[in-house]
């Protein structure tokens, strides 16, 4: 299901004879071919691999680790606690508490310093999350410059996928497939100007996907390929979708969509060049929601909560 509906509880769901739903056969569910008066405990490596990796399980994580962040105090230690009262029913204990914190540190650490993308975490599932703020050390080249496009709806004009707002989702430039299948969307750089990486961001915030190519040109008229993207498959998010070639000199940016996962209009929220890959910078509040939300998931995946 989708929407308000896929969040209400499940009282029913297919079950072959001999066969229970994957995800439950990953829990040791029984296969009902004979009466079984008590479960085994569930301690296989199949249950962490669908917690980690679900997105029913992740989206539940997201959740948590901002229920954390609102009503779980203003303490690590008391959010822990408050997160063991939630998952286990019962209070951390010294060990726990220490493995935990040390797990909280690594977390924020990989998040800070890029190893870790929070914006493709925060946004697994349908439920929207809340807006993420990046900021990149260099300027984009495409900010205020002519934008062009091959449909022009009124309140959705060219202009504003390059002004320079990328991490405001009510504002994009739009097209709609269905009527215009073949939708670009471009820029004039004013002057030949040297490219080597093009951000492209979507709509996010639903876990949809775009497939998109990118073309530089010196006239406007003869066209060539720097990024392909068409059969893109990662979840459109804050950060974009970040393409880095080899630098060329151009003064047209183009940007083909091909295809949204979500309905058939094309979107973009910002498009961005630059002569080399910038620095991406996220906003504390970003970092901790993502932190969390791993703690969470990691908590989650105890042998402890799984048999609750």
């Amino acid at each position: 299901d989708h929407g308000a509906k896929l969040y209400r509880r499940s009282l029913y769901t297919y079950w072959k004879r001999m066969g229970p739903p994957a995800n439950m056969e990953a829990f040791d569910a029984t296969d009902r071919s004979s009466s079984c008066v008590r479960r085994q405990r569930t301690n296989t490596p199949l249950a962490a691999l669908v917690l980690m990796n679900d997105p029913q399980f992740l989206e539940a994580a997201r959740h948590l680790g901002a229920r954390v962040i609102e009503h779980g105090g203003r303490t690590d230690t008391d959010r822990i606690e408050y997160l063991g009262r939630v998952l286990l029913a019962r209070a951390i204990d010294d060990a726990e508490r220490t493995v935990l914190l040390a797990a909280l540190r690594r977390f924020r650490d990989d998040l800070t310093s890029g190893r870790t993308l929070p914006g493709p975490l925060l946004s697994v599932g349908e439920s929207r999350s809340p807006a993420t703020k990046v900021e990149h050390d260099l300027p984009s080249l495409t900010t205020g410059k002519p934008a062009a496009a091959s449909v022009v709806i009124k309140g959705r004009e060219p202009s504003i996928a390059n002004d320079g707002a990328a991490g405001d989702t009510r504002f994009y430039w739009e097209a709609d497939a269905a009527k215009t299948p073949k939708t670009w969307w471009q820029v004039d750089l004013v002057e030949p100007t040297e490219v080597g990486c093009v951000v492209v961001v979507g709509y996010y915030g639903d876990n949809r996907h775009y497939g998109f190519t990118v073309e530089t040109s010196l006239d406007g008229k003869s066209w060539d390929l720097a990024a392909d993207r068409s059969r893109n498959a990662d979840p459109s998010t804050a950060h974009g979708y970040t393409c880095v070639f080899e630098p060329r000199p151009a003064r047209y940016i183009r940007v083909n969509m091909t295809h949204n996962s979500a309905n058939p209009g094309r979107h973009l929220v910002e498009v961005m060049a630059y002569a080399k890959r910038p620095q991406v910078a996220v906003d504390h509040t970003t970092v901790e929601r993502a932190a969390w939300m791993l703690l969470a998931s990691t908590l989650m995946n105890s042998d402890e909560t799984i048999n609750k």
